[in-house]
């Protein structure tokens, strides 16, 4: 027993995973130097939110890569703020005027002007699509309660019979299940009900099943 238990413990585990792995998706937020979301994408897998990520940053179409340019070529918004690091200028040999020889003006390596983040968001996937599908069974349950009360209606029924009804053990559990959405457990109760062939018939049973299996 305590090994059957196990295996459905880890069938369990196994099934959960590739219900996760069905749905996996992953979400890419670019933000500017003030930390706000400029472009975003979703993608069903990490590389390719990667490879748009690379493809992009080289396009330039989120923003400058980090760079090294002159210092005298820098903003001063580029000074204040983005300044990975300062390089002094580089000479060499000396001029006929006795001054060294500049090479290399003085620079400053700058950050991007953007960051990247991938957000694996598979649960959230996930959960969405539990509610919609959830949302879909209910309203189909909503849909058979009416079309069950509605043939009632055209049998002319009186309150007592429609209380007998209201008040059967079976048809409240099959009306319980079809009210939250739950169409499989409405089904095997309306299987393994038996019309007293009088308030509810065979052929009410029948119909009924029919738009379950719909």
């Amino acid at each position: 027993m305590k090994k059957l238990k196990m295996l459905s413990q880890c069938c369990l585990l196994v099934v959960s995973f590739l219900t996760l792995e069905a749905f996996a998706e992953y979400k890419v937020e670019v933000k500017n130097l003030s930390e706000v979301v400029t472009h975003g994408g979703e993608f069903k897998t990490e590389a390719l939110a990667n490879a748009w990520i690379e493809e992009q940053s080289q396009s330039g179409a989120w923003g400058k890569l980090e760079r090294v340019i002159p210092r005298s070529e820098a903003t001063d918004d580029e000074i204040s703020g983005q300044v990975l690091e300062e390089i002094a200028a580089e000479y060499e040999g000396f001029g006929e005027d006795g001054l060294p020889i500049e090479v290399q003006p003085e620079r400053v390596r700058l950050k991007k002007t953007f960051t990247t983040v991938v957000l694996d968001i598979t649960a959230e996937k996930l959960q969405e699509a539990k509610v919609s599908e959830a949302v879909v069974e209910m309203q189909k349950g909503a849909s058979i309660l009416a079309k069950f009360r509605a043939m009632n209606k055209m049998k002319n029924l009186t309150k007592q019979q429609k209380k007998a009804i209201r008040s059967n053990p079976a048809i409240k559990q099959i009306m319980e299940a079809l009210s939250v959405g739950d169409i499989e457990d409405a089904k095997d109760l309306v299987l393994a009900f038996v019309p007293d062939g009088s308030l509810i018939t065979e052929s009410d049973k029948a119909l009924i099943l029919e738009e379950i299996n719909k």
